[in-house]
C-alpha cells in the first residue's frame, strides 16, 4: 500500500474533525487550557494518568513556563519536580521540553520562510 501523503492525511484529519464535530456538537475536555500551546502540553500530560491530576499540576507549570518559549529552555528536572504527583513525569518532563523546542524551532523556521519570501517579492517589484 502506498504511503498517505502530508497533504492528503491533513485534509483527512480535517474531515474526521468536521464529522465527530457534527456527531458530538457539545462535547468538552476535563482538561483545563488557555490556548493551543497548553493543551498540546496538556494531552501530553494526560497520558495513564486523569484530568483531574493534570489540572492539579499545569497551575504551577504554566506559571513557571507560560510560553513555548519559556518550556524550551526549562531544566526538565526542574519542570519534572512540578509535575512529579503524576505517572511517568520525569519522561514527560523531557517530552514537554523537547515539544516547547519543536514549537520554537518549527515557529521560528516559519517566520523566516515568510519574511525571506516577501523579502524575495519586494525585491522583485522593486526591480521591475
Amino acid at each position: 500500500m502506498p504511503r498517505e501523503s502530508k497533504k492528503l492525511r491533513r485534509e483527512r484529519a480535517i474531515e474526521f474533525c468536521r464529522r465527530m464535530g457534527k456527531l458530538y456538537p457539545h462535547v468538552e475536555s476535563a482538561l483545563e487550557f488557555h490556548d493551543a500551546f497548553s493543551l498540546v502540553i496538556c494531552v501530553l500530560l494526560s497520558a495513564q494518568t486523569t484530568d483531574v491530576a493534570v489540572n492539579k499540576v499545569t497551575p504551577e507549570l504554566f506559571r513557571r513556563w507560560p510560553t513555548p518559549e519559556a518550556m524550551s529552555q526549562a531544566d526538565p528536572a526542574e519542570l519534572g519536580e512540578v509535575i512529579r504527583t503524576i505517572g511517568f513525569w520525569r519522561s514527560k518532563a523531557a517530552h514537554c521540553v523537547g515539544a516547547s523546542q519543536m514549537i520554537v524551532a518549527d515557529y521560528i523556521k516559519s517566520f523566516f520562510a515568510e519574511i525571506f519570501c516577501k523579502l524575495r517579492i519586494s525585491v522583485n517589484i522593486l526591480n521591475h
